[in-house]
């Protein structure tokens, strides 16, 4: 969806696209001008064009003392990705390069798209960071049709972090020092240990200290099918609940069939934030059940609170994740990005300047 209107944007609307990356990308046809960089220079290549536009000084200088702080400390960090540097580790030639930071210099909102792959997700972070200075320097941050746009590896990805869906974050992204927020909405306190990564599990599974472990639908596996079975294959009690066969389900102990998309309620939220109602569209088949049904009924079971409806589940999300003000079906079906609620119906579509603290420091 998201390679569609990049398409459009280029072939009717007349803006530029510029496509950076290492291997073939069915984009590049649309690309009004091609990167060809070598594997894992990306953070050079986005270094080096913070560089060329601070050293030529092709920024609103007073946009970046009003609303920034530490211009110095970044102008030092990348004095470093010189051209010529730049040049030899990406194979771009230097010629480009400048012609591309002169680019982002001077259009305004410039949108950065970055496809999110596993080890880009979890492991550069420095890439996050380069695209996040760049995008500062050049006044894309806060503006509606600039920023930075990540693109998660499936659908909802969005929604299921903003659930808490990671193992640093608890739904709404409370922090481990925040968690006794949520001691009154959960009637008892919740751990306050850091979770692993999917990756960190396996290695963890394939060593055999990994006793028991829940899989859901098909998660984003960076292993070999031959890898991933070995390390299954030692956890001691193994549960996927999936609505399709998976490699996983091959070694499991229990499989829980789920409904699947388009047979159950609920929401899901896009990458720019924004939900959409879903509502069923056939039966399940057989004996397959919710998601949201399965895992409260195995939640009861073990002494913890009931949901009897789906709305009890969107009632304790309300209360949770503050951004997702009301989840009243009303307000979901206006499609509300969020932050939203009962008074603000339609939510925010994109942040502007005022609503980030200032000064904004750049990540270094």
């Amino acid at each position: 969806m998201v390679a569609t209107a990049l398409r459009r944007l280029s072939n009717h609307h007349g803006k530029e696209l510029i496509l950076a990356n290492h291997k073939d990308d069915s984009l590049k046809q649309y690309a009004d001008r091609l990167l060809n960089i070598k594997k894992g220079k990306a953070v050079d290549l986005v270094n080096g064009l913070t560089s060329i536009i601070l050293s030529e000084e092709l920024y609103d200088t007073s946009f970046l003392e009003k609303n920034t702080t530490g211009l110095d400390k970044l102008k030092k960090e990348v004095a470093k990705f010189t051209i010529e540097t730049v040049e030899k580790e990406t194979g771009v030639s230097a010629d480009v390069l400048v012609d591309i930071a002169r680019l982002l210099a001077k259009v305004p909102d410039v949108s950065f798209v970055l496809p999110l792959d596993y080890m880009e997700k979890f492991e550069n972070i420095s890439l996050w960071k380069a695209v996040f200075n760049l995008a500062l320097v050049t006044g894309n941050i806060g503006q509606k049709a600039g920023g930075i746009f990540p693109l998660p590896a499936y659908a909802n990805s969005q929604g299921a972090l903003d659930m808490g869906l990671s193992p640093k974050y608890y739904p709404g992204y409370v922090t481990l020092s925040q968690v006794d927020t949520l001691k009154d909405v959960y009637g008892s306190s919740v751990p306050k240990k850091t979770g692993l990564r999917l990756d960190k599990i396996l290695e963890n599974a394939k060593k055999g200290k990994i006793k028991a472990l829940y899989v859901f639908g098909s998660p984003y596996f960076t292993q070999t099918i031959k890898e991933l079975s070995t390390a299954l294959k030692k956890v001691d009690f193994l549960i996927v609940q999936s609505p399709f066969p998976t490699h996983a389900s091959k070694a499991a102990s229990a499989i829980l069939p789920c409904s699947a998309l388009l047979e159950e309620n609920g929401t899901i939220t896009s990458m720019e934030r924004r939900l959409s109602k879903l509502n069923i569209a056939c039966a399940s088949p057989g004996k397959a059940r919710p998601d949201w049904e399965i895992v409260a009924e195995i939640m009861a079971k073990m002494g913890g609170p009931k949901y009897e409806t789906l709305e009890d589940v969107q009632s304790e999300i309300s209360k949770v994740v503050n951004f997702y003000g009301s989840m009243d079906p009303d307000i979901l079906e206006g499609k509300p990005y969020w932050p939203f609620s009962s008074k603000d119906k339609a939510g925010k579509a994109y942040f502007e300047l005022k609503d980030f603290n200032k000064p904004i420091s750049f990540l270094l």
